[in-house]
């Protein structure tokens, strides 16, 4: 057998210190496939949970051969676990689309391209998710999760309705469409869907905030304000429901106790996490604010 098999099988036989002892010498000798043996190297140090050494031999097998799927993927994945999301796509977007990687290929182009905020790539790969696993009811949720953020609200809408009943997250279904009906500017139907909600999970933070932006279309200001009060006790790193508490506020006149929540809104990143959203929901409910 060749060195990287040899080193194969110590690993599928659950040797990995004598792999990893195998495969040291191997590459300091030059005996054998070095891009393979970097690979497998890599590969037991994964098994170790030693990322950074693994990283490093990745990166020594692209200097071998840049075009490495296997090294390119590994490499973009430990980068994604560590929160380097720009190092990470730098590495996902240089490998070819192959039925080699099968779903992890998919899966990692969505969340990278869903964390890094690129949406329509994010769709792309969602989509083909969908394709390979029609009954995974969880990528027809991201679909239609970043519909609304594409603000493709109709296609959103039936994305979320042809999940009720059929996951355990029903409230948070109802507290999506809810939104997306906001953005819609349909409010009665808004409405029904966050009580719905509500009536589930009476302290979800995202259905109290939203249910506050329906009560403020309504000027039902009292119920404005408990919602977002108690959205925002229940999660106060919420940066949106800062965002909705400061327009109330302004809409008292309450100028000084606004922009200090819209201060607060701004330190929590609504322009980084809700930059649509504050947006929109500027552009529909809050013009003169």
């Amino acid at each position: 057998m060749t060195p990287d098999l040899i080193a194969y099988d110590l690993i599928r036989r659950g040797k990995i210190t004598e792999s990893l002892e195998y495969l040291d010498e191997a590459i300091e000798k030059g005996i054998g496939d070095l891009l393979k043996l970097y690979e497998d190297r890599a590969f037991v140090y994964i098994c170790m949970g030693d990322n950074v050494s693994a990283l490093e031999d990745f990166s020594a097998a692209l200097q071998i051969e840049p075009k490495s799927n296997y090294s390119l993927f590994n490499r973009a994945m430990i980068n994604f676990s560590a929160g380097k999301f720009d190092e990470a796509l730098t590495d996902f977007d240089l490998i070819s689309e192959t039925n080699l990687l099968k779903d992890k290929y998919w899966i990692l182009g969505k969340d990278l391209y869903t964390k890094t905020r690129n949406y329509e790539r994010a769709l792309y790969f969602i989509e083909w998710l969908c394709l390979f696993d029609k009954e995974n009811h969880n990528y027809v949720y991201n679909k239609a999760w970043c519909l609304s953020k594409l603000q493709r609200y109709q296609e959103s809408i039936l994305n979320y309705q042809s999940l009720i009943g059929k996951v355990h997250y029903d409230y948070i279904l109802f507290n999506n469409l809810g939104f997306v009906y906001i953005m819609s500017e349909e409010y009665d139907v808004a409405r029904t869907f966050l009580l719905k909600g509500l009536e589930l999970e009476p302290d979800y933070a995202y259905l109290n905030s939203n249910i506050s932006i329906v009560y403020y279309f309504y000027k039902q200001m009292d119920k404005a304000f408990y919602h977002i009060e108690k959205s925002i006790e229940i999660a106060p790193s919420n940066s949106f429901a800062y965002f909705l508490r400061s327009k109330y506020l302004l809409s008292e006149g309450r100028q000084e106790e606004a922009a200090k929540t819209m201060e607060m809104a701004e330190k929590l990143g609504i322009d980084v996490e809700f930059a649509i959203e504050r947006k929109n929901t500027e552009r529909i409910l809050f013009r003169d604010k």
